[in-house]
């Protein structure tokens, strides 16, 4: 290297240490840009290149301004990130070539692969990655190969995304790329799955769906209807906007399917998304969907989203055909109302008031409901709230007298109710006037009882601004008075105040400037007053928001303005809460009073520190001018360095300023909590410069050498000291060998955490035989991510060579290692050679089995089975597993490889492997049943696993492993291609016609035929991790079916048959014959009588439309049969209890209770239409 190169580039780190880290990197861009005019920038780079982490760092940012293609291109694959990072985000604009990066991924650590492969997978280099995906998949697995395919050109991924599919990650930039063909893919693989297994598709393959469904939504809406979750993904379900927006129609379709009707109950179709509906569709669509939400919260979302004059229309429409009968009609009201709403019939309880109702639909609608329900409160006696309730509804000039009477009644929970109502009757007439009226009531309040006081005051607290006018801020004024100059008032009611103030100013911004000039001036009073009440102040931004301040800056201005009088004489007291109050409640990152600045700058300098504190984070919550008042601040107190507002500025924007907490000693001050102080070291400390991590590393060192100090203390200083570029290692090697083990442990784990940690590695995996292998081990797994695949192998043989002194988790760790960190023929070669040893332990050839099985089909995806020569190895390895003579635990390993770690194309033959130990093993029960429950998995890809599974399940002579063959053949009920093997079970089972019941045995077959039937049932249950219970119901029937033909298990084909009954226009037909089967059989068709009921009336997820399920009833109960009645009655209470007791209804009921049968009477006479 040339002395004027050396010189050269002296001269440039001088000039550049006293700078802040931002300046010093506009420096070495502009020196970089002239020494590239004059030709003299490389021998700069080469200079810079023989230094430390620092200098090479400036070398990377000097090529990049200066446009040293060649340069840029070496460094790609550098071990240092930070000069990886860099050349990479630089490349493409440079016109790197493509051969850099492949030259970079040859032999390259995992950490520098995957950036590389991050980099092409968002880069603009389709040919590149077209050409390198294969060569990955092949070296490196499925799971490597699919971070690319977002880089790749369009026919690359549909030649590979099928195979890849399973094993991609992340898939935000293959959706952004490729929406259409991932979609494509997606449908395809989610058809092939069985029934049984598409509920874990959608959770796994949801987010990836909702994010290429902006491409094309009605494919997913499709995806949706056709293969539904149990539960829609929370990813799709924040796509229903978008779905209203293009595909309203189709959405709305998919609303009214059972899925989408659970979404709809389960409020996820917001305001804004109905909204988008109703101004896109007929409003036949949006009746359907009415009904179909029935009563349900959904029902009243639907009424919001419609324009006010349409509510009362639609929503006698939706409960039009409520009652039931298809042929009643207004006419035939037997409630006398000339309204004719069906929805207003008389109910269970006339008097009951649906207040959520009245609050959505018109006033007039609404007071007409009100009216006749107050009516039939006072005509059954009822108490004068629930009276005043439907008052409320009512117009002001009609109930306020009774209202305001209210207001004095003797007891004060009466007075509360009935202030609330008395302000709720005021806002819900929409009228000025009447706000106005209750709020000259409230002048009462000044000698209440707080109770009473709080309830007023929060129910006005919620009345709608735009019904406050200038006239409302007199009486305002006497209300916060008194509230405020009450001695019980609290917290509660000086917020609300607050809130109040705070609607009215937001309400003011958005409209035209004057027009409530006294009511807003109160606003900014009542803000005043209640923070001179309290020592606080409650603008509604940090506490009710969180993150965002309601008001602009003109109005920010002018309640700062009005509160600075009293934050000044709070100051001057030295006491500065307000102040701090009211700045953290200002969005104080993006918006400063100057004057209130000041004032922080003033509590900044108290003596309190927690008030210190707390004004040095607000005052520089603002970026503008940041640097610069901490300059000012250290200038006034140093000790406030040590501040985290302070130091995030100090290590990051004002790194010349970093020298004051970089003393020999750790600072100390009143700021310094913990004992002792530490700096903070992380990636920010590649902007110091080396002087200044000199300097970190002596503080660190004298804390890390403090044996007084604890443990911890110490431990977290070498963690920091190992983050010190090109000083960690050496740092902390010292303590290794600490006779303390904490400190030593801590020392092995952060040599991982160096900026160069391949090099550590030799040194852990050295320990790799010794008492600290727990520790040098873990930090090996980490610091491998950094080594050149070549190195680590090598290291990795050794510590698996035979006779090697080394522990067996050591080992077990060198196999998952080699199989995660290796290309895959060396990593395949290591694996079966470490499990072929001779002496090797039992759980290290498990874990060859475990890590080694994914390696089968090195990435070819040709599905041949043979593969190339590690592929052979790979499975001779798992046959030799599978030996009847091999070790209990390497058949225990082989059976818990899932089959989602192998590619689709090897699942078949390892499923043999799993049949061969299932096969061989029959004499122990106890690996037999670890096979059984392996086999549940492995039962698509071996289709003769049902045999086994059946003749475990009824072998009378099994009595260990029964239970999970049963599960076993549960686990495919729902599958159209497994299920008759549950039906041969039943059968075989059903034919035992053993009655005996010995001493420790009582009926076996019966026993393991209830146990199945039980598990059948289960399935439509809907819980999370089972099959949809639509998808159950075919094998229930089938089920029910055939057991219905054994009078002993008629209670067991009762069960299934119910639960498998379609509640929809096919009833007509299987419900009478279910009854027919139950005849002569009162108390089991009682029963199941009742299992119909809860299914109809299931909280959440009720089943049937009453519309159909009436006129069964009326066909049941013609026939007079004890069974059918049954069924009616359920039938009848059912729809009785969804709809309220609706005429038609109670009409069946009273029919019921004179039914012949007196089982049946009892029970209709049971049912409670109408409480006393």
């Amino acid at each position: 290297m040339s002395s004027t190169a050396r010189r050269r580039t002296d001269r440039l780190l001088a000039s550049l240490d006293p700078l802040p880290h931002p300046r010093r990197l506009r420096q070495i861009a502009s020196y970089a840009r002239d020494l590239t005019v004059s030709g003299e920038l490389r021998p700069v780079l080469e200079e810079l290149e023989t230094r430390g982490p620092y200098e090479r760092g400036l070398a990377v940012l000097a090529a990049s301004a200066g446009q040293d293609v060649e340069w840029i291109a070496a460094h790609l694959g550098d071990p240092d990130r930070y000069v990886r990072g860099h050349a990479l985000r630089t490349a493409d604009s440079l016109g790197v070539p493509d051969s850099a990066y492949a030259d970079a991924l040859g032999d390259a650590p995992a950490t520098v692969r995957r950036d590389l492969l991050r980099a092409l997978a968002a880069g603009h280099r389709p040919a590149l990655a077209d050409r390198l995906i294969y060569t990955v998949r092949a070296d490196w697995g499925r799971a490597e190969a699919a971070r690319l395919l977002p880089g790749c050109g369009a026919d690359t991924v549909v030649r590979l995304l099928p195979d890849l599919f399973p094993a991609v990650r992340g898939f935000s930039a293959l959706a952004r790329k490729h929406p259409a063909l991932l979609l494509d893919v997606a449908a395809r693989d989610l058809a092939a799955q069985p029934a049984g297994e598409r509920e874990q598709w959608w959770k796994r393959y949801g987010h990836p769906v909702a994010l290429a469904a902006p491409a094309d939504p009605a494919r997913v809406l499709d995806l949706l209807t056709t293969h539904p979750p149990l539960r829609l993904p929370q990813r799709l379900r924040d796509r229903l906007g978008l779905f209203a927006a293009t595909e309203p129609e189709h959405l709305l379709r998919f609303l009214l399917t059972p899925l989408g009707r659970s979404v709809a109950i389960g409020g996820y179709v917001r305001l804004p998304v109905l909204r988008r509906l109703v101004a896109a569709l007929p409003e036949d669509l949006l009746l359907a969907y009415g009904r179909a939400v029935g009563d349900h919260h959904a029902a009243l979302t639907l009424l919001k989203a419609l324009p006010p004059g349409r509510r009362e229309e639609v929503h006698r429409a939706m409960h039009a055909d409520r009652s039931g009968d298809p042929a009643a009609d207004s006419s035939g009201d037997p409630s006398g109302d000339p309204s004719g709403d069906p929805s207003d019939a008389p109910s269970a309880d006339p008097s009951r008031l649906d207040t959520e109702l009245l609050d959505v639909l018109p006033r007039e609608a609404a007071r007409s409901r009100a009216r006749r329900a107050a009516r039939h409160a006072r005509e059954r006696g009822a108490s004068w709230q629930a009276v005043a309730q439907a008052d409320v509804y009512l117009p002001p000039a009609e109930v306020r007298e009774g209202l305001v009477e209210a207001t004095r009644r003797s007891s004060a929970e009466e007075r509360q109710a009935a202030w609330r109502l008395l302000i709720r009757n005021a806002v819900h007439s929409g009228d000025s006037a009447a706000v106005l009226a209750a709020l000259a009531e409230t002048a009462r309040l000044r000698n209440e009882q707080h109770p009473v006081r709080s309830a007023a005051v929060a129910a006005l607290s919620r009345t709608p601004v735009r019904l406050l006018t200038d006239d409302a801020a007199p009486h305002l004024d006497v209300l916060v008075r008194d509230a405020l100059d009450a001695r019980d008032t609290d917290h509660d009611i000086r917020e609300r105040l607050s809130r109040l103030a705070v609607r009215v100013l937001e309400a003011g911004e958005r409209e035209d400037e004057g027009t409530r000039d006294a009511l807003e001036d109160w606003a900014v009073r009542t803000l005043v007053r209640t923070a001179r009440s309290s020592g606080e102040v409650h603008l509604g931004g940090a506490q009710y928001r969180c993150w965002a301040w309601p008001l602009g800056s003109g109005t920010r201005d002018r309640v700062v303005g009005a509160l600075l009088p009293v934050l000044e004489t709070a100051a001057a007291k030295g006491d500065y809460r307000l102040t701090l109050a009211l700045a953290g409640q200002l969005q104080p990152g993006t918006y400063q009073h100057p004057e209130l600045g000041e004032l922080l700058w003033r509590a900044a300098r108290s003596t309190d520190k927690d008030t210190a504190k707390s004004a040095i984070e607000l005052w520089l919550a603002p970026p503008v001018g940041r640097g610069e008042k901490v300059a000012r601040l250290l200038a006034e107190d140093p000790e406030t360095a040590v501040l985290p507002s302070v130091l995030s500025v100090l290590t990051t924007a004002r790194t010349d300023l970093l020298d004051a907490v970089l003393g020999e000693t750790p600072p100390a001050g009143r700021f310094v909590e913990e004992t002792p102080w530490q700096l903070p070291v992380g990636r920010h400390a590649r902007g110091w410069t080396p002087r200044q991590h000199r300097a970190a590393a002596r503080q660190l060192t004298v804390t890390a050498a403090d044996d007084e100090l604890w443990q911890d203390d110490r431990s977290a200083a070498l963690r920091r000291l190992a983050e010190l570029p090109g000083l960690g290692a050496d740092a902390v090697r010292r303590w290794t060998d600490d006779p303390e083990p904490a400190v030593a442990e801590a020392a092995l784990t952060a040599l991982a955490r160096t900026d160069h940690p391949a090099d550590t590695l030799p040194e852990l995996l050295a320990l790799a035989g010794t008492d600290r292998a727990r520790i040098a081990v873990y930090a090996a797994t980490g610091a491998s991510r950094h080594a050149r695949p070549s190195r680590l192998t090598a290291l990795l043989a050794d510590l698996l060579a035979p006779g090697a002194a080394v522990k067996v988790t050591s080992r077990k760790e060198a196999v998952r290692l080699a199989a995660l960190r290796l290309p895959r023929p060396a990593a395949a070669g290591l694996v079966t050679d470490a499990y072929a040893l001779p002496d090797q332990h039992g759980d290290v050839r498990a874990a060859c089995l475990t890590h080694g099985a994914p390696l089968a089909g090195t990435g070819t995806g040709t599905g041949t089975g043979a593969g190339t020569g590690s592929d052979d190895r790979i499975w001779r390895m798992l046959e030799d597993a599978a030996r009847p003579t091999a070790d209990r635990t390497s058949a225990v390993a082989l059976l818990r490889v899932p089959p989602h770690h192998l590619p689709e194309q090897q699942r078949a033959r390892y499923a043999h492997l799993v049949r061969d130990v299932c096969l061989a093993r029959t004499d122990d029960r106890e690996l037999l049943a670890t096979a059984l429950g392996s086999l549940q998995a492995w039962a698509r890809w071996w289709p003769e696993a049902g045999d086994l599974l059946l003749d475990l399940f009824t072998d009378p002579a099994n009595r260990t492993t029964w239970r999970a063959a049963g599960d076993g053949l549960l686990a495919g009920a729902t599958d159209p291609a497994t299920s008759g093997t549950v039906l041969r079970a039943l059968r075989h089972l059903a034919d035992d016609a053993d009655t005996s019941a010995d001493p420790d045995r009582d009926l076996p077959a019966r026993r393991r035929l209830e146990t199945l039937v039980d598990g059948l049932c289960r399935l439509t249950q809907s819980l999370w991790n089972g099959p949809r219970p639509e998808t159950a119901r075919p094998i229930l029937r089938e089920a029910g079916a055939l057991l219905a033909a054994y009078e002993a298990h008629l209670p067991q084909a009762a069960d299934l048959l119910v639960r498998g009954l379609e509640l929809d226009e096919t009833l007509t037909e299987t419900l009478p014959d279910l009854a027919r089967l139950l005849e002569g059989r009162p108390v089991l068709a009682a029963r199941t009588a009742d299992h119909l009921h809860t299914r109809i009336t299931a909280y959440g997820t009720p089943e049937g439309d009453p519309l159909l399920l009436l006129p069964e009833a009326d066909a049941l109960m013609a026939t007079g049969d004890a069974a059918a009645g049954h069924f009616a009655e359920a039938l009848v209470a059912a729809c009785g209890e969804r709809l309220d007791w609706p005429p038609s209804c109670r009409l069946r009921l009273a029919q019921l209770r004179v039914h012949p049968v007196p089982d049946v009477r009892d029970a209709a006479l049971s049912r409670e239409t109408a409480s006393e």
